[in-house]
């Protein structure tokens, strides 16, 4: 129940109230949270067993953050961003130097250390924030990202996505293959950029910027060798530089040779020759048959042992 609902004692007490009431068990509990998470963390608790926290955890949680955005607007736009970034350790770099995409309100806010730490203590004050200065991470509980996913519409999550995005890419570093010293800081950051994956695909985020992170987070995976990943994101990287350029764009290329080479790497040749084969069309078509850049695609399109 803990991995499921976290330690707070408001979310146990009320999934105990409502298992004793029904008398469903704790494995029934944990699947009607996956399917009916709204109802149950708006039920009132104790309504027939008494308990400490009469209120639902929902308007619990809806209390605090009313009370967080009458005193600090950019404390609580802060704590809305951060309920689309994965919850456990939250690295504080992605408001700082990503601080010019956060928004009129907290990109302020987030320039100035000073200012920061205010908001942040504001938040930390209601307990829905912590924070680890060692690490210069940032935490929330997970049921407090639910209840402030589930307040927002549609609209402002994909304009809260978008700056994720922004700030995202402006701190992932630079991917070259065997470069290892960029790894702990792509480590740290990689949460972040696979749940803001899933939106970017979602919501069809074409910009540069997704376009940017998709390409560098797959290839760091591909470093990595988390190839089935790997594969997915240079996809979406070509996807997204398809819809910016064309089709037809000299600057296809480079992506389509990347993710040939990954799956001339797994062996799947019948998977990267036609990669391979539109690379070097784009290539002789934008740049001219004696281009340089036309070499690569040619050298790759007869593999190793597939000569003869």
């Amino acid at each position: 129940m803990t991995r499921l609902l976290g330690s707070l004692p408001l979310a146990l007490d009320q999934a105990g109230a409502y298992i004793l009431e029904t008398k469903c068990g704790f494995a029934e509990y944990g699947a009607l949270f996956q399917t009916h998470r709204d109802h149950l963390l708006q039920r009132r608790i104790g309504e027939r067993i008494p308990t400490d926290h009469p209120d639902s955890v929902t308007t619990t949680f809806r209390l605090n953050f009313e009370q967080v955005r009458q005193c600090d607007a950019a404390a609580a736009d802060l704590l809305r961003l951060c309920a689309y970034l994965a919850p456990d350790a939250i690295a504080e770099e992605i408001l700082t130097e990503g601080a010019s995409f956060l928004g009129p309100t907290l990109s302020p806010v987030a320039a100035d250390a000073f200012l920061l730490n205010q908001a942040i203590e504001e938040v930390r004050a209601f307990s829905l924030l912590r924070r680890d200065p060692k690490e210069k991470m940032l935490s929330l509980h997970r049921l407090v990202q639910a209840v402030l996913q589930d307040e927002m519409e549609e609209a402002e999550k994909q304009h809260r996505t978008k700056r994720l995005v922004c700030a995202i890419n402006a701190v992932f570093p630079h991917v070259r293959h065997d470069e290892h010293h960029v790894w702990p800081q792509c480590e740290r950051l990689l949460p972040h950029a696979l749940l803001i994956g899933q939106s970017i695909e979602r919501y069809q985020i074409t910009d540069e910027q997704a376009g940017r992170l998709s390409f560098e987070v797959a290839s760091y995976l591909r470093d990595r060798g988390r190839y089935a990943e790997a594969i997915r994101w240079y996809q979406q990287a070509l996807w997204i530089r398809e819809q910016q350029l064309g089709p037809g764009h000299a600057d296809i290329a480079h992506p389509l040779n990347n993710l040939a080479n990954l799956y001339q790497e797994l062996g799947r040749y019948e998977d990267a020759e036609p990669l391979y084969q539109r690379a070097l069309h784009i290539c002789e078509q934008q740049l001219g048959p004696g281009h340089a850049d036309v070499a690569h695609p040619l050298n790759n399109l007869v593999p190793p042992g597939r000569n003869s």
